[in-house]
């Protein structure tokens, strides 16, 4: 299952000035505990899987992917003018939702229990792979803006 968020720009040259930064940025601060809490997860001591920071240069442009076991958030340039923040997950069953248990008195109770993988589940994972994306988003945004001060910086520069 995925789930991505698109930001859409008018120009390529609006998304250029600050993708690479965001990138560069991303790269260096994102630390294991920022990954499970975008994620919606906790880190624990006793956390076996594999956890980390994934960068790639491809032929259409650049990829950062931050992976927590079966669980990842990507951020991509698509087509240089749309940003896209995707969540890839293939074990639903890391995620855990409430679900109504009935007893055999007629009194019911909500429970935690791991999300099981059926057509039921979609909307409420879709929910939670949205948060993820809003979360790194939140973070990403966080992030100082170089575009104005490089654009004095080279108009100040320019030679007259």
């Amino acid at each position: 299952m995925e789930y991505a968020t698109d930001i859409a720009f008018k120009r390529q040259s609006d998304l250029n000035l600050i993708y690479d930064h965001i990138v560069r940025t991303a790269i260096h601060s994102v630390k294991p505990e920022n990954i499970a809490s975008f994620l919606g997860q906790k880190l624990y001591m006793k956390y076996q899987g594999e956890m980390g920071n994934n960068f790639n240069t491809l032929i259409l442009g650049t990829r950062i992917k931050h992976q927590m076991g079966e669980v990842s958030i990507k951020m991509y340039d698509k087509f240089w003018i749309v940003l896209r923040i995707e969540t890839t997950c293939n074990d639903i069953s890391r995620f855990k939702i409430y679900h109504e248990v009935n007893h055999r008195n007629g009194t019911t109770t909500k429970k935690m229990a791991n999300m099981k993988k059926h057509i039921y589940s979609l909307f409420q994972l879709a929910g939670i792979l949205k948060s993820c994306n809003r979360r790194y988003l939140e973070y990403i945004s966080t992030f100082d803006d170089p575009s104005q001060g490089l654009k004095r910086l080279d108009k100040v520069s320019e030679s007259v």
